[in-house]
């Protein structure tokens, strides 16, 4: 089987399926290419703003917390050069604690009550300062503690005045415990450069973390603050307080770079790190954002790119609607009623109002199928009078007048001679031909041609005997019905010249007439030698004469002529068993004809 070509299945495609393939691929296709290539790089260049973005949010806070270091760690130089402290340290430690009271209530009472105060106002992440001395408290301000925690004065004595940033750790007040960040220095004796006290600034984690709150604008992100251990020291999530996450991957990472940001995977989700080095210390600032979030922007985009498409795909749709009705369906009707004509049904309805195309091929196939049956019906009315003038031409050969007086002389001389059964076979014949004239009329009654039939036999049976019989079954009602003329006496003469002569023994042609639904039924039976019908059909369809069918397909046209196609012959046959041919014509009153 040879295999078609994918042009070729095109080719054979109807003309709504081509307009689909076309809609596809030079709309839809093109559509959905340019969506992939636009959310690619869309979501590449959203992705990257959007990390830009919150990382230019996150980098604010660092002057935030910048200034917040820097003006601990200036509050720590004042005290350490401060003459009034210095004093009041080392009357303590000289156990002049006149003196040291005396001074402490000055600091407290004056200096203190405006310095200390301001300061506290104007750095109000500051939760207390604190002056001690082997774990002794020598002045302080602020939430006061009753006993000061020493864990980190041996690491702060061994760097000599370097300042010591504590992680994270829980300090107990007189009113109660907070987490606090503590700045950890040595005070030396400025004379003698001899630490003489240790001093401790803590900063409440709490006021601490609402510097870089505003950068937590991300649903489901974290932020904290790290040292170099990877050890958390503020977060916005106070359960991470003191987490050590230095053996995270992203957080070795985030502390070998300086600043920036890259995308990591943290159990099943993805995260966008942001992290940078926060000023005059070695922490770091860290953010975790999950990149769902980040990508709301570009769903977003996607949406839009869809409801464009959508949008298109619909205007498409609309387009595929109008074409349907404005081109295919005028076709498809304009091709069902071609087949109709196909069919030789030439009765054509065609609502095509347009003056396209379409409608111009239109008016051209109505006035076509018009001149066609002006045709058809020229050629019918033309094959009418041809049949008609051949039946008389046939007619005009014989002088009526001649036959009759001839025929009425044979009569009467054989009455003269007393051979009375040709004076009945002549009487018949004269009877017969009188009917075949019949003034010229090709329309007779049903009863006229029974009294024919009746002539025939006669006539016959005078040359066949007993051998032939012949019955009529004739419903009473349809002997006044109106029937072309000469349409039985040629299927009685074929039943007996092709049915019963060539039988040995007897037969018998038995006619039945009745009507049945506004139809004339006429039957002509005989059981003789019966006939090849499958050959007789195709002689009657053929357009070639033939002597042994021409009676009956003369009979068969002259019905279809006069009445439609609808009428006319059917014939039953089988060998050696007999033949049956029915005539079927409409019913006819005689006003009618």
């Amino acid at each position: 089987m040879r295999r078609l070509r994918p042009l070729q299945i095109f080719r054979d495609f109807s003309i709504s399926q081509k307009l689909f393939v076309y809609l596809v691929i030079f709309i839809v296709v093109p559509l959905v290419i340019a969506a992939v290539i636009i959310n690619s790089k869309a979501t590449n260049v959203i992705t990257n703003k959007t990390h830009e973005n919150a990382f230019q949010t996150l980098k604010q806070t660092r002057f935030s917390l910048g200034n917040l270091i820097r003006e601990t760690e200036y509050l720590s130089l004042f005290m350490l050069s401060n003459d009034n402290i210095q004093i009041m340290i080392k009357d303590y430690l000289n156990k002049s604690y006149l003196d040291y009271d005396r001074m402490k209530s000055a600091l407290l009472r004056d200096w203190g009550g405006n310095t200390f105060q301001s300061i506290m106002d104007s750095k109000p992440f500051i939760d207390s300062i604190c002056l001690s001395n082997n774990g002794e408290i020598i002045f302080q301000f602020g939430n006061l503690v009753q006993t000061e925690n020493t864990q980190f004065n041996q690491m702060s004595s061994q760097l000599k005045g370097k300042i010591l940033w504590t992680p994270v750790y829980e300090m107990k007040n007189i009113k109660g415990s907070k987490q606090v960040i503590s700045l950890i220095r040595a005070v030396n004796n400025l004379d003698n450069s001899k630490e003489i006290a240790i001093e401790r600034i803590s900063i409440d984690e709490g006021k601490l973390s609402s510097y870089y709150s505003s950068a937590d604008s991300w649903k489901g992100s974290q932020i904290y603050l790290i040292d170099r251990e990877g050890n958390v020291l503020s977060s916005i999530d106070k359960s991470m307080l003191g987490e050590k996450l230095g053996d995270k991957a992203y957080i070795q990472r985030a502390l070998a770079e300086s600043e920036g940001s890259f995308t990591t995977r943290i159990g099943k989700k993805s995260y966008a790190v942001l992290h940078y080095n926060v000023d005059e210390t070695d922490w770091k600032m860290i953010q975790l954002i999950p990149e769902s979030e980040l990508k709301n922007q570009i769903y977003v985009i996607n949406m839009f790119i869809f409801i464009c498409i959508a949008i298109c795909l619909i205007f498409g749709i609309i387009f595929s609607i109008i074409q349907n009705r404005s081109i295919i369906r005028p076709l498809k009707q304009l091709a069902k009623e071609m087949g109709k004509v196909k069919n030789g049904v030439f009765d054509v309805q065609l609502r095509i109002h347009s003056q396209d195309e379409i409608g111009r091929v239109s008016n051209i196939f109505i006035n076509m199928i018009k001149q066609i049956k002006e045709l058809i019906d020229t050629v019918y009315k033309g094959q009418i009078k041809e049949k008609e003038a051949e039946l008389k031409a046939l007619q005009a050969q014989i002088n009526p007048h001649f036959l009759y007086n001839t025929l009425d002389s044979i009569r009467w001389l054989a009455v003269k001679n007393k051979d009375y059964d040709v004076s009945d076979q002549i009487e018949a014949l004269s009877d017969l031909f009188r009917h075949v004239l019949n003034k010229g009329h090709e329309i007779t009654t049903i009863q006229e041609e029974i009294e024919h039939l009746h002539n025939y036999m006669l006539i016959q049976q005078n040359r066949f005997g007993e051998k032939v019989m012949f019955v009529a079954n004739v419903d009473p009602a349809t002997l006044s019905m109106m029937t072309l003329k000469l349409i039985l006496q040629p299927l009685i003469e074929n039943a007996i010249f092709h049915g019963l002569e060539r039988k040995i023994d007897k037969g018998t042609i038995t006619l039945t007439i009745y009507s049945e639904e506004n139809k004339l039924n006429c039957i002509v039976e005989d059981d003789g030698v019966g006939m090849d019908v499958e050959q007789i059909n195709q002689m009657l369809a053929n357009k070639e004469d033939s002597h042994k069918v021409f009676a009956l397909k003369n009979i068969h046209e002259r019905i279809q002529l006069r009445y439609g196609e609808e009428y006319g012959l059917h014939i039953e046959s089988k060998l050696n068993v007999g033949s049956k041919i029915q005539i079927v014509m409409p019913i006819i009153t005689r006003g009618e004809s």
